[in-house]
């Protein structure tokens, strides 16, 4: 007797999605007893990293959100120095804030000493901090950023006995077993590996 193969678990499932590619359209995953719809887009809501007192990254272009005056500046090198650190700045379809030497060094596109990266009040500048915030600052810049919303329901049939995959008759007479959205990731493999955190526990086979 030949078996027939083995279905995938819905983590499986979500594991085996590549998140880049279904950004913006609607997932909809069946695993045994129960469907579950999976939303992955940008996130257009999150606040700039600079509003979260983490540090801040501030420029000297006064065409920037983040323009900081020379005398702001000023105050606060005469004050505390060991807060800031200078950046470049790239820009060419895309952009990218870096530590002065260490990101896109081309002649016509990148600002040398653009701007500068100031750490939270009371603490001194770390470098590794700094790279770490230019890379979650540009992603934001640049509109990178994520959320996921997450739905399951124990499957429902027609008359015939028919899996009904139209979330909206779900919503309207389903009641989840299940539901989580979350957003503000600027890393794709890390918000699919917190989708995966939100599933339900699944018995062992």
């Amino acid at each position: 007797m030949i078996k027939s193969p083995r279905k995938p678990s819905l983590r499986e499932s979500i594991k085996a999605l590549d998140f880049c590619d279904i950004l913006g359209k609607k997932q909809t995953i069946l695993a045994g007893n129960r469907i579950v719809f999976l939303d992955a887009d940008y996130d257009e809501d999150t606040e700039s990293p600079n509003d979260h007192g983490c540090g801040e990254i501030r420029s000297f272009n006064n065409r920037h959100m983040s323009f900081i005056t020379p005398e702001e500046l000023y105050e606060i090198l005469e004050e505390t120095p060991k807060r800031v650190l200078p950046l470049d700045y790239y820009e060419h379809s895309a952009c990218r804030w870096s530590l002065a030497g260490e990101g896109y060094q081309c002649q016509w596109d990148t600002s040398n000493h653009a701007g500068v990266y100031i750490a939270p009040e009371g603490e001194e500048a770390d470098e590794a901090q700094a790279r770490s915030y230019c890379e979650e600052y540009s992603n934001w810049c640049n509109g990178y950023i994520y959320w996921f919303g997450l739905r399951g329901y124990p499957v429902l049939k027609d008359t015939r006995g028919n899996v009904i995959t139209d979330p909206a008759h779900y919503q309207k007479f389903g009641t989840p077993d299940f539901e989580d959205s979350c957003g503000g990731f600027d890393d794709l493999e890390y918000m699919q590996t917190e989708v995966l955190n939100f599933l339900p526990k699944e018995k062992a086979r």
